[in-house]
C-alpha cells in the first residue's frame, strides 16, 4: 500500500515534470503556436515573434521543439498509463498525444527546413 502511494506521488511529479517540458518554453517563445500559425496561415509572420523566429536561431529552435516533443511525449505515455475510467483522464490523453504528435511533426520540419538551409 506505501509503495503504491509513493509511487502515484512520484508519477504525479513526473507528470507536472513533463507538462513543464512543454508549457514553459511554449509561454516564454511559443514555438509550436508559431509555427502552426505560419502554417496554417500561410503567410509567413509568427503571430509573436521572438528570437526563434529568426532564420539564424533554427538550431536553437530544433532545440526548444525536441525539448517540448520529449515533454509532450513522456507526459503522454504517463496518461496512458494511468488511464481511468474518467472522461477527463481520456480527454488529457487524447489530447496530450496528439500535441506530442504535433511536436514532432514540426520538430521533423524544423530539422529538414535546416539542414536544406531553408527558413
Amino acid at each position: 500500500m506505501f509503495f503504491k502511494s509513493m509511487m502515484s506521488k512520484m508519477q504525479k511529479t513526473w507528470l507536472w515534470v513533463f507538462a513543464g517540458m512543454f508549457l514553459i518554453p511554449e509561454v516564454l517563445w511559443s514555438p509550436v503556436s508559431n509555427l502552426c500559425y505560419e502554417l496554417l496561415n500561410n503567410n509567413g509572420h509568427p503571430y509573436r515573434a521572438t528570437f526563434l523566429t529568426n532564420p539564424d536561431n533554427m538550431a536553437w529552435l530544433a532545440c526548444v521543439l525536441f525539448l517540448q516533443f520529449l515533454g509532450s511525449l513522456c507526459f503522454s505515455l504517463l496518461m496512458w498509463k494511468n488511464i481511468k475510467k474518467s472522461h477527463y483522464y481520456w480527454a488529457g490523453a487524447i489530447f496530450s498525444t496528439l500535441l506530442a504528435l504535433i511536436s514532432f511533426f514540426l520538430f521533423y520540419l524544423s530539422m529538414t527546413l535546416g539542414m536544406h538551409g531553408i527558413g
